[in-house]
């Protein structure tokens, strides 16, 4: 989905989460692991796709907090939020408001 969902802080608050790392980084649009630029928001719900999407080309990672290690220092920045599905869900629906319903 593309868009400008804004800053990582912009994104944290929308979410209830917190940034870790470069706050003021942009993202425009959210991606799959597969499906990344250096402008889009990737997401991780475990430690195995959290391990891809440090590795890939994302501009930024989406992260269950639980999979962070306090010592750890990261190579992208990361938004930590308490259920990355939920926070995804809330991302899309900026991206792509409801449409009206009825004629």
């Amino acid at each position: 989905m593309t868009g400008d969902l804004g800053t990582l802080a912009a994104i944290a608050e929308r979410t209830g989460g917190r940034v870790v790392g470069d706050a003021s980084v942009r993202v425009a649009r959210i991606a799959s692991i597969d499906d990344v630029d250096a402008d889009a928001l990737t997401f991780a719900t475990d430690e195995r796709f959290f391990a891809a999407a440090l590795a890939s080309r994302a501009g930024a990672v989406l992260v269950d907090a639980k999979l962070l290690d306090p010592a750890a220092a990261y190579v992208k920045p990361l938004v930590a939020v308490a259920s990355p599905r939920v926070a995804l869900a809330t991302l899309l629906a900026v991206l792509e408001p409801p449409r009206k319903r009825g004629p």
